[in-house]
């Protein structure tokens, strides 16, 4: 996986499975690589701190689910500018995003935003008929008002 695996674990995997070394810009040393590095190392910070607060959601104070969908919103940045907003991991960051944002009582336009990401990401990777895409569908149309 490029977000979990250091250059060095992508070279050598690239190595023993298909007999090179990768010479992309991301993995060869240089401004790119370390850029990526910099953000592979960032997501992988921000993705915990969702983590932490999400599994917390009932101790978690206003400053902390604050921090947690500060911590989604520019996890969500990331992804895209480094073309990691993958279906599977677009709806896991929704739905953490709009659990927190409940869980905050953010406004209901913030809260459905969220579920609409999970909901588009849902159909991209499922398809519309899937259980979870019709049950996503209902929570963005009508998103709890608490956890």
């Amino acid at each position: 996986d490029l977000m979990s695996d250091t250059a060095d674990e992508r070279q050598a995997w690239t190595k023993q499975t298909f007999g090179f070394v990768c010479q992309c810009d991301i993995c060869r040393p240089g401004p790119l690589g370390v850029t990526f590095e910099e953000h592979r190392l960032e997501m992988i910070r921000l993705r915990d701190e969702i983590k932490q607060v999400v599994m917390n959601l009932g101790d978690a104070s206003p400053e902390r689910l604050a921090a947690g969908l500060q911590a989604a919103e520019k996890l969500m940045t990331l992804q895209e500018s480094n073309g990691y907003s993958t279906p599977n991991r677009l709806r896991i960051l929704g739905w953490e995003g709009y659990n927190l944002s409940v869980a905050a009582k953010r406004s209901e336009d913030e809260v459905k935003r969220w579920s609409k990401i999970r909901y588009e990401a849902i159909l991209q990777e499922l398809g519309e008929e899937s259980p979870e895409a019709k049950l996503a569908a209902t929570i963005m149309e009508k998103p709890a008002r608490n956890l």
